[in-house]
């Protein structure tokens, strides 16, 4: 099975399975169950087994492909992908990163048994702040008992193993916890006990409970890598999970794209369409150009895993800070066109009301978009002194980054704990320039759209210039204002690199397109409304129509 087999199948059990209709998800929402009937069908295409590693003890799959694939499976219902793969995918990573060759091989037999894999960091009175977590993993002859309760877990009552974090020393500092891979079969019941499920406003059908345990043993070899190394093991999966989740859950955004684009092209108002009316149009047009950058951005994380893992420590915690953020005011936005109609229980509607209460679970998780955050500040100061001197090799590094056609191996290995003041996306307005100026010299665009673009592009070399002459504390908030700003322009090179290097991409060649975007973010830089031009306008709201339609009502 490969991701191209997969995805081909996929889109037909999503064609003509019942259980993937809006009726029957709304249902089992409303019952707050799993929707067994499509969870069946997903294993029967053997989604699961994707997320194994090959011989060399690497992922078997490409991530942008992987990303591909989950964001189309969680179109439908982002609550039946977190529940079925998404949290199976996180804890993989943490085998990918710390497992033995045994270990990967017990996650393989799991994966391609369909088993869930659980994922255990979190403990209600610490929140994110892993290292203040209270359960204790004692050593014991021949392993170690575990003490303790872990809350707010998703599959805990069905899972075939579970990543567990807990304390190995009752010393503070780096070296305090350690992470295991526990076959749940093997836990003693006298030991343990499953804690009630808990009610959630959104993601229903998902099964969130916890575990506790009482002197419950597990063995030595569940231990993941070395003891005291949790919290460096954590944070090199984390890039991966935050590099490549936040443009899974844009699958559901593209459905609510489609749901209220279509609304709007059936709707009449005041005996006209609504798409006549200029707030609306504006309103849609804006929603798009915010998911066309986070989009972008989730794009250049997927393959960067792959071209630039040394950096992926920045480049993953800026996907999660900003994509569901920005998603959430997508959202919003998209609410507004819907109107009254956001609020009916019933029909597609519905469907968009159960998406606004599923998608906040994407910037919370173990690692909020705030906490993503606060991990990008310490990392700003030594980017923006090294913003002038970029890597001699940028037009390669950057053909690597942006090309779909160019294939680059991943090794967890090669991911660090801080990227050592590298940032290529940042470096590449330093190369743009020259791009544009071949595109005109071969005449691929006209001069009068290469000087329009080369004075946007010097417009944004002009914020990037200002983004690194900033100073500040790290303890002051002037350092969040920072972090979204350095946000923004590397959402506008993002967009920028892939209208220049990746040909599949929407709008590709549309100077005014790109000209736009980028404009749209000067006006986000500057605090101030964004009109966006009507010609441009029309262009994406009948992109946005033929998409819809092509997505089916």
């Amino acid at each position: 099975m490969n991701i191209t087999e997969a995805m081909h199948q996929l889109r037909d059990l999503q064609a003509r399975s019942p259980s993937l209709r809006p009726a029957f998800i709304l249902a089992l929402d409303e019952a707050a169950e799993l929707n067994q009937a499509a969870e069946a069908g997903l294993d029967a295409i053997g989604i699961p087994s994707l997320l194994a590693t090959d011989e060399s003890g690497q992922p078997a799959v490409a991530m942008p492909e992987l990303m591909r694939l989950l964001r189309t499976l969680c179109e439908r219902d982002l609550g039946l992908g977190l529940g079925y793969i998404l949290t199976t995918f996180m804890a993989a990573t943490n085998v990918w990163v710390a497992g033995s060759s045994e270990q990967k091989a017990q996650c393989n037999a799991l994966l391609a048994a369909g088993k869930k894999i659980s994922i255990a960091y979190h403990e209600l009175e610490h929140g994110n702040d892993f290292a203040a977590n209270e359960l204790t993993a004692q050593p014991v002859p021949g392993g170690y008992l575990l003490q303790g309760r872990k809350q707010v877990i998703n599959n805990i009552g069905r899972a075939g193993a579970v990543v567990l974090q807990a304390r190995t020393s009752p010393e503070q500092g780096m070296r305090t916890h350690s992470l295991f891979l526990v076959d749940t079969q093997l836990l003693a019941s006298e030991q343990h006990h499953k804690l009630p499920r808990f009610a959630t406003q959104g993601v229903r059908g998902c099964q969130i409970s916890g575990i506790e345990f009482e002197a419950c043993f597990i063995p030595d070899a569940c231990l993941l890598g070395k003891e005291g190394f949790a919290f460096s093991y954590a944070l090199t999966a984390f890039q991966i999970t935050r590099a490549l989740l936040p443009g899974i859950s844009l699958g559901t955004i593209d459905s609510a794209l489609a749901i209220t684009a279509r609304y709007a092209s059936q709707r009449t108002l005041y005996g006209n369409n609504l798409l006549t009316i200029p707030n609306v149009r504006a309103e849609l047009t804006l929603a798009w150009l915010d998911y066309a950058l986070c989009d972008n951005l989730s794009y250049v994380a997927a393959r960067g895993l792959h071209t630039v893992p040394a950096e992926m420590s920045v480049l993953g915690s800026l996907c999660k800070a900003q994509v569901p953020l920005r998603m959430r005011t997508v959202l919003k936005k998209l609410a507004l066109v819907l109107g009254s109609r956001y609020y009916l229980r019933e029909g597609e509607a519905a469907l968009f009301e159960k998406i606004m209460r599923d998608y906040p679970v994407v910037s919370l998780g173990h690692a909020s978009s705030f906490t993503c955050q606060a991990s990008l500040i310490p990392q700003l100061p030594l980017i923006f002194k090294r913003f002038n001197t970029p890597r001699e090799d940028l037009q390669q590094s950057l053909i690597l980054l942006f090309s779909p056609q160019v294939k680059h191996a991943f090794t967890t290995g090669a991911l660090k704990l801080t990227s050592s003041g590298k940032d290529l996306l940042l470096h590449s307005i330093h190369y743009w320039p020259e791009h544009v100026g071949a595109l005109m010299r071969s005449q691929s665009i006209s001069q009068p759209d290469g000087d329009l673009l080369l004075q946007r592009l010097g417009m944004l070399h002009s914020h990037c210039v200002q983004l690194s002459e900033t100073t500040f504390a790290a303890d002051e908030y002037q350092a969040f204002e920072t972090v979204q700003r350095y946000a923004w322009i590397q959402s506008a090179l993002a967009t920028v690199g892939r209208w220049c290097l990746d040909s599949t991409s929407p709008f590709a060649g549309d100077v005014n397109y790109l000209v736009t975007c980028l404009d749209f973010v000067f006006s986000q830089l500057r605090h101030c409304p964004f009109y966006p031009d009507p010609k441009v306008e029309g262009n994406i709201l009948a992109y946005l129509q033929s998409r819809s339609e092509a997505r089916g009502g």
